[in-house]
């Protein structure tokens, strides 16, 4: 189930006002009451084996904890961290984690695999996790090799076909795509990639992506992750694969709601006179908005802008509240069943002396702040690609100040934490190639925004 709630910064409307915030906070919670098994996972792994993933993986020390850049935030499960040596490949960490993830798979899960290079080649079909068929896979896994190009169209469309096989209408359907470079070969028009993937998930096959090492293209596999109603992870050392296999999984496992659309519905008579815009950046077409899956006890939390026409305020004397329309959220549930979530829309009028006298809402602020400094963590990705790290770290530095003056002023430990998160990565970063700091910052950019950080 979803619950909405609605924040205005301060409440209220006022004659010849010209903009206002609000915050929609939209919760994913699993019914305590029914507790049911989770439905069956129908996933493909579909790998990349270009040539690159022949490439070793390099270390500053001999043996090197973990370091996870990730966008399904507290909602991991726990594991220990494994330890691993020079001279393996990329390749060969992905195989490891291929072979480990199997174990998070029971009988009902159906799991094949598609391997792409220059074209897609499926490695095996859709079949059901018996232990007998786990080991059977854990050998087909041990024979791939790498070499060619690198075809992400091909490879997510063979991985989707083959999903498509064994699609029920209660299974979870996704596709897992993993890969280390650009998309240079096959299909390259990024629209239309991402329109062929959004067609797909309107047939409940999703797409999730894992981008491993520091050349691949961020900014795509996040679109198109979206687009196919996933998670975009970044795996910055290779051995962290099998611990976001494993997160990903997890939170398949745990899914609430997927194909979450926020839709604004105003009376025919505000249609025309309030323009609303997302600082969030959720894709959006005509007053509705596409925001991200939700698994159990995640919150997206949206703000946006309304600005008003100043034909809104004739005859706006004598009124007490205005009745704008309905906010909705319509989603799929964890049984693909599709529901909606409706709530009024309405504003209390005021007059302006009242209206500036409100202090903000503290939610408000926090969410307001936490979502400035994942924009300007694409400013500061995009600083890093072009090689000013010293004015990236500073605007970090800047951020990092903001949070603590509000969290002494509110007391609001998610402030803190993201304070602290944040000055661990410009400490991390001069350890970090310009490409990994990049991607690093383009990822909790993505994770803050999508509400999955």
């Amino acid at each position: 189930m979803l619950n909405l709630q609605i924040i205005e910064e301060k409440n209220g409307i006022y004659a010849n006002q010209q903009e206002k915030n609000i915050l929609f906070k939209v919760q994913g919670k699993k019914d305590s009451i029914i507790q049911k098994e989770r439905a069956p996972v129908n996933v493909c792994f579909v790998i990349d084996i270009s040539g690159s993933m022949n490439d070793p993986c390099h270390h500053n020390q001999e043996k090197q904890n973990l370091n996870i850049h990730h966008v399904l935030g507290n909602h991991q499960s726990g594991f220990e961290a494994h330890h691993y040596y020079h001279r393996e490949t990329k390749l060969s960490k992905v195989k490891t984690a291929l072979k480990g993830s199997l174990s998070e798979f029971n009988a009902q899960d159906t799991v094949s695999i598609v391997l792409f290079s220059s074209n897609a080649q499926v490695l095996r079909e859709g079949i059901k996790m018996t232990d007998e068929n786990k080991r059977m896979l854990s050998g087909l896994i041990d024979s791939i090799m790498a070499n060619g190009g690198t075809n992400i169209y091909d490879g997510w469309l063979t991985g989707a076909k083959e999903v498509a096989r064994k699609l029920t209408e209660q299974s979870l359907n996704r596709v897992l795509l993993l890969t280390d470079g650009e998309n240079n070969q096959g299909i390259q028009d990024v629209s239309q990639i991402c329109r062929d993937i959004a067609k797909t998930n309107e047939k409940n096959i999703s797409l999730s992506t894992f981008g491993v090492g520091d050349k691949f293209n961020e900014k795509f596999l996040q679109q198109i992750a979206t687009a196919g109603g996933g998670n975009s992870y970044y795996i910055e050392k290779p051995e962290q694969s099998y611990q976001l296999f494993k997160l990903e999984l997890s939170g398949l496992s745990n899914l609430v709601a997927s194909k979450v659309i926020l839709s604004i519905d105003l009376h025919e008579g505000y249609k025309e006179l309030i323009t609303f815009k997302n600082k969030n950046q959720f894709s959006n077409h005509d007053n509705s908005w596409n925001l991200t899956n939700l698994v159990d006890g995640q919150t997206i939390d949206g703000i946006f802008s309304m600005s008003f026409s100043s034909k809104m305020f004739e005859n706006f004397q004598n009124i007490q509240e205005i009745k704008l329309g309905k906010i909705n959220i319509t989603y799929q549930d964890g049984e693909n069943q599709t529901k909606t979530l409706s709530s009024e829309f309405r504003l209390k009028v005021k007059n302006k002396a009242d209206y500036d006298n409100q202090e903000s809402h503290s939610e408000f602020k926090v969410q307001d702040l936490l979502i400035s400094i994942a924009q300007k963590e694409m400013e500061v990705s995009e600083m890093i690609k072009n090689g000013n790290r010293n004015g990236a770290l500073n605007i970090m530095g800047a951020n990092a100040a903001n949070l603590e003056s509000l969290y002494k002023a509110t007391g609001d430990n998610r402030l803190s934490l993201a304070s602290a998160t944040l000055q661990g990565q410009m400490a991390q970063s001069s350890q970090q190639s310009l490409e990994a700091f990049s991607k690093s910052m383009s990822y909790s950019s993505y994770s803050r925004r999508t509400g999955k950080l």
